[in-house]
């Protein structure tokens, strides 16, 4: 499910999975670290706070356990938290600034493990 908003300033989009999905969390947390060559695509010599993506946030189940992943800042990080109810994903945006959330929605979906365990 993929769910999207925007206001004057950010926009954000999210997609939900289905509790049974699993998720490579090696894919995962190179999907997160590529946000870094996406947002220096966009940025320009003059501005460094035109940086596109403002911020990305996902929960994923990886097996039996399940991951926090956090983009903030260019950093990447990542934890093991307690069960949740679905795996998810925000990223926040500039409103003003261009992204494909498509071919973004194509390298997540790629993430995934063929066969939930």
């Amino acid at each position: 499910q993929r769910i999207y908003h925007q206001d004057l300033n950010t926009q954000s989009i999210g997609w939900i999975f289905e509790p049974q999905q699993v998720f490579d969390w090696t894919k995962i947390h190179a999907l997160f670290q590529s946000l870094n060559l996406a947002d220096k695509v966009c940025q320009d010599a003059e501005s460094i706070e035109r940086s596109i993506i403002k911020r990305a946030k996902g929960v994923f189940r990886v097996g039996k356990p399940w991951m926090l992943f956090q983009w903030v800042n260019q950093q990447t990080t990542r934890e093991y938290i307690a069960y949740r109810r679905d795996s998810r994903i925000e990223l926040l945006i500039s409103a003003n600034q261009p992204f494909d959330f498509r071919a973004f929605e194509e390298k997540l979906l790629a993430c995934m493990k063929n066969t939930p365990s």
